[in-house]
């Protein structure tokens, strides 16, 4: 019994040591039998490769949603080349990426494109756009096609997805789209 009390606290009797032995420029130096790992802020493994690694106290948030409507059957637009405001704005707080799930029947339209922009405020009036708009805008072309879309949104608050057609046509182009966010 005595001895598995000994194999269990040995990890944390190699770290008390480590501990133990900072140097003054705040960098630990190596235990008996611990390697270090230069790119780890502590011991990698003990002297019997259990490791040592501490767990992150916070995570970025990489939990997906369920998927949520954020419109249905929503015209592409109303005037020819004009950026319009596709649904509500989507808080992103959080999450690394959105997933726009697009249904896009084209009717009439041409030159169909979507794109999105952020807030660093959540209803706030300042409305961004993105440096890499080959990342941000996307081409949905002039056939009907269901789509999905992810966009990198890691440090937005809320984004804005927009939409224009080149030319609306007799029959505006629609719009059925769900999100999720990771």
């Amino acid at each position: 019994m005595a001895e598995e009390i000994k194999q269990l606290l040995a990890p944390l009797s190699t770290l008390l040591k480590m501990v133990g032995r900072i140097e003054k420029n705040g960098t630990p130096s190596p235990a008996e039998g611990v390697s270090i790992n230069p790119s780890s802020p502590l011991p990698v493994k003990n002297e019997v490769g259990e490791s040592l690694r501490v767990i992150e106290q916070n995570p970025a948030w990489g939990r997906p949603t369920a998927s949520e409507v954020l419109v249905t059957n929503e015209n592409i637009g109303a005037v020819d080349n004009t950026w319009i405001n596709i649904g509500a704005e989507v808080d992103v707080q959080y999450f690394n990426t959105i997933t726009f799930w697009i249904n896009f029947i084209v009717n009439a339209s041409l030159t169909n494109t979507i794109q999105i922009l952020v807030r660093h405020e959540l209803g706030g009036s300042d409305i961004y756009t993105l440096e890499d708009l080959e990342t941000y805008q996307k081409t949905l072309g002039d056939a009907s096609r269901k789509t999905a879309y992810p966009f990198p949104v890691e440090g937005a608050i809320s984004v804005q997805l927009q939409a224009k057609a080149g030319t609306i046509g007799v029959t505006a182009g629609t719009l059925s789209i769900s999100i999720t966010k990771a």
